[in-house]
């Protein structure tokens, strides 16, 4: 079990990471009101900046139009205030663990935001009796069926922390053109299966 200060270390990056889907919620929200009424494209993919709400609100529209683009845009300006000063709180939180820090960081594709996650969530790792253990709580260890004498492994089981697994698995894409071992035996292994790349607001802001 955490203990209350490891509880109140998680507030933080767990806070950041709601913000972050909170501003991609008022970002789709506007998207969808501009195509709504012709003036964007369904496969826009502008991403949203205070430049471009600055060009929105430039725009001659309906009234009620412009005061509920104006209210979003609001929300979306202060949510963006609230990551800048929380990425500050988050740094703040790093210096003061500067071995977990250096460690997380070392490690292709994790950066400042993904390394406070993973710093909150798993600490040094001691906890974990081995690497299986890990896997479990991350729901990375393969599902297996079976039958008989035979075993079948399949997919992830999908168990434990579904933030750290979504974490993870972003950072793996991001390590890619990072590491050149890495993408050799990531090519090797999708050239008969193929490659899609997911997209997740996590690592925004």
């Amino acid at each position: 079990m955490p203990t209350e200060a490891e509880e109140l270390a998680r507030l933080l990056p767990r806070t950041r990471a709601q913000i972050v889907e909170h501003r991609a919620t008022i970002t789709r929200q506007i998207k969808a009101k501009l195509h709504q009424f012709g003036l964007i494209a369904p496969s826009s993919r502008r991403r949203m900046s205070n430049r471009y709400l600055r060009e929105i609100a430039a725009w001659s529209l309906p009234a009620e139009l412009s005061v509920s683009l104006t209210f979003l845009a609001e929300q979306w300006r202060f949510a963006t205030r609230q990551l800048i000063e929380m990425r500050r709180v988050l740094r703040e939180q790093a210096h003061a663990q500067p071995t977990l820090e250096t460690v997380y960081r070392s490690v292709p594709g994790i950066g400042e935001v993904v390394a406070r996650t993973l710093a909150t969530e798993l600490g040094d790792m001691t906890r974990f009796a081995n690497e299986r253990a890990l896997f479990s709580y991350t729901g990375l260890t393969p599902s297996e069926h079976s039958s008989g004498a035979s075993v079948r492994r399949g997919h992830i089981s999908r168990q434990g922390s579904s933030r750290i697994r979504q974490l993870l698995v972003e950072t793996a894409w991001r390590a890619l053109p990072r590491d050149p071992v890495l993408q050799e035996r990531f090519d090797r292994i999708a050239a008969p299966r193929g490659k899609n790349a997911p997209s997740w607001p996590l690592l925004d802001g």
